[in-house]
């Protein structure tokens, strides 16, 4: 629900009185000397209202570096020419899903499969074979010979269950993460295209799914062109490109449902730099060289063409909090203003900002705005409380701040429910402090609390 923002007087700072009834008339007279005068919030304004958000999400085993590297990428090759093609500005981003070590990330791979259609333990088995150089023949013997057994099988399941644990909480940390990017930038009147390459496509049907059941009016606003994707279908229509001889995904095909080969990725013996499993999001398929650069290219653009801009719901300012989480009912996103105000569903409006969008059927979001002409120096605290639900939940908070930097999102695991017995003392997520310039103009620093990662 969207909550217009009333004219809010300001509150004089207190002076301390004596009892001198000089002093007394002396407060008085000059209190309006002391007024906390507002700041210009935003050095740095959105420059047109067709905003769209670009995301790399990666597969298994990414690492920054890769993660960045192919962002940039997706930049340099895209940022100017979708702006010359349609006149919006775009910004990219990686949805980064962190690993958290092979074994780990492929527990998460088999958990995802599991979810996505109720399959054996056998991936935990193939991802193994693949990653240590056994070829697709070698592959298709080993399971022909030993289908569901095997000395080998055993053990690695095994030793993959050691880590099932990890890889769920890190899953549905990753699965929030995505979800805030896409809520928030949707809240806010922006497009929002993903490139997800490998267990990305996982992560990103999940949460185009979540957006979708969410809002549905966000369907026409969200959209993917997935790279060689070990999913089984993709959301929203989505289109994807992934190569005959993509050995990763051919072997997956083996033994559980995917999306079928669609495309002749081979540039022939001279000139192919592709590597041994020819699966690598750069090398493999983000390649002048190879036909899926093309493909990719034709992929992107037709997003761009075919996606409507959202109406804008939640507000943005000098500092925008979005609160986003699972599927308990309700966990609500908590401010505190400089002069005490304290904002959540109790009080949605306070001194500087207000609570503009409350949500209570799960998942979020809910948006803490203050308007760029509204904030104060000082320090605005913005927390979390677990209102409902009956297991533990995972929290994301992204804050938004009027000199264009997008701090988070941080997460955090609530172990329980606590209703209103937490208004009081929601969990602290990050703490931004406002200082004036000299001449007016807001200047922001932060500290991300260490309960939240």
């Amino acid at each position: 629900m969207l909550i217009r923002r009333p004219v809010v007087c300001r509150k004089m700072w207190g002076r301390k009185m004596n009892k001198s009834m000089i002093a007394l008339s002396f407060a008085i007279t000059f209190s309006s000397s002391f007024t906390n005068a507002a700041l210009n919030g935003c050095s740095i304004g959105d420059s047109n209202e067709n905003l769209n958000h670009v995301y790399f999400a990666n597969g298994i085993a990414g690492t920054s570096l890769m993660n960045n590297t192919a962002t940039r990428a997706l930049e340099l090759r895209y940022k100017a020419a979708l702006s010359e093609l349609d006149g919006g500005e775009y910004a990219f981003f990686s949805a980064a899903n962190k690993s958290q070590g092979y074994l780990v990330d492929l527990a998460q791979v088999f958990q995802q499969k599991m979810d996505e259609e109720g399959i054996s333990g056998n991936p935990y088995l193939l991802y193994h074979l693949l990653v240590s150089g056994f070829s697709i023949e070698t592959v298709q013997h080993y399971f022909a010979t030993f289908p569901d057994e095997g000395e080998l099988l055993g053990e690695f399941i095994e030793l993959a269950t050691a880590f099932n644990s990890s890889a769920i909480e890190d899953s549905a940390i990753t699965e929030v993460r995505h979800l805030t990017f896409y809520q928030s930038d949707l809240l806010a009147g922006k497009r929002v295209l993903i490139i997800p390459h490998s267990q990305g496509n996982l992560f990103t049907n999940t949460a185009v799914d979540a957006v979708i059941d969410i809002n549905p009016e966000w369907g026409n606003s969200i959209s993917y062109f997935g790279v060689a994707s070990p999913a089984s279908y993709t959301s929203n229509n989505a289109d994807y490109v992934t190569a005959y001889d993509d050995f990763v995904i051919a072997a997956l095909d083996i033994l559980e449902d995917v999306l079928p080969a669609n495309l002749d990725n081979d540039p022939g013996l001279l000139g192919d730099t592709r590597g041994i499993r020819n699966h690598g999001f750069m090398n493999s398929y983000f390649n002048e060289a190879l036909s899926s650069m093309a493909v990719i290219d034709n992929g992107v653009y037709a997003m761009v063409n075919n996606l409507e801009y959202p109406e804008s719901i939640g507000g943005t300012g000098s500092i925008r909090a979005t609160l986003t989480w699972g599927s308990s009912r309700d966990v609500d996103l908590h401010a505190y203003e400089p002069d005490g105000s304290h904002i959540y569903y109790g009080n949605k409006v306070g001194s500087d900002g207000f609570l503009d969008v409350d949500d209570t059927s799960s998942y979020g979001p809910e948006n803490y705005v203050v308007a760029c002409e509204d904030v104060n120096a000082g320090e605005y605290t913005i927390g979390v409380n677990y209102f409902a639900g009956s297991s533990p939940e995972t929290a994301e908070v992204i804050i938004s701040l009027g000199d264009g930097r997008v701090i988070g999102p941080r997460t955090v695991i609530l172990s329980e429910s606590v209703g209103r017995a937490g208004n009081d003392t929601p969990i602290t997520m990050f703490e931004v402090i406002v200082d004036d310039d000299g001449d007016g103009n807001a200047i922001y620093s932060w500290l991300a609390r260490p309960n939240a990662f």
